[in-house]
């Protein structure tokens, strides 16, 4: 009895993630931030183990984003830290999007991608942070948002996990 009341309510907590799947990001930074950004959106969604994940928005720079900038992107299940993809170059990812460093202070479209490795776990509720620290030291933001990861299905069988990339 215990044991199906406990499936239920997993399912049921399960079933409203993956119908919410990273559209409520909300500050994560402990401190003040140099990018008031708003509209925070992470695509795809369900995020694709093997394919980029992007993280946009608009807003403004209080700074210039500066050489030496760097970007991370965590996983944590169950409170403990299970994925780290961190003090990635955030200039050469800005770059790759269209808009080299150094970024000037003002009105500013963020959008920043990277690949998503194949060793983090499909179909786990999952807090993920998005964070960047300015080549000054100063924190840019910080992201947060529960949501699941998919597999990429093979063209040759049908998928079989509850969670499929788009």
């Amino acid at each position: 009895m215990k044991f199906t009341t406990v499936l239920s309510t997993f399912a049921i907590v399960a079933a409203s993630l993956v119908s919410a799947q990273y559209t409520d990001l909300v500050d994560g930074a402990s401190g003040p931030v140099q990018y008031a950004g708003t509209n925070y959106t992470v695509t795809p969604s369900p995020m694709c183990i093997g394919k980029d994940v992007c993280l946009t928005a608009s807003g403004t720079l209080s700074t210039d984003i500066i050489e030496g900038s760097t970007y991370s992107f965590i996983g944590r299940y169950l409170g403990r830290l299970f994925y780290v993809d961190s003090n990635k170059d955030l200039c050469a990812l800005l770059a790759a999007s269209g808009t080299p460093c150094p970024v000037p202070a003002g009105a500013f479209n963020l959008k920043v991608c990277l690949l998503l490795r194949p060793n983090l776990p499909p179909n786990w509720p999952v807090e993920y942070q998005f964070e960047a620290i300015n080549g000054d030291g100063g924190r840019l933001f910080a992201q947060k948002t529960t949501g699941f990861t998919a597999y990429p299905p093979k063209p040759s069988e049908k998928p079989l996990k509850a969670v499929i990339c788009p």
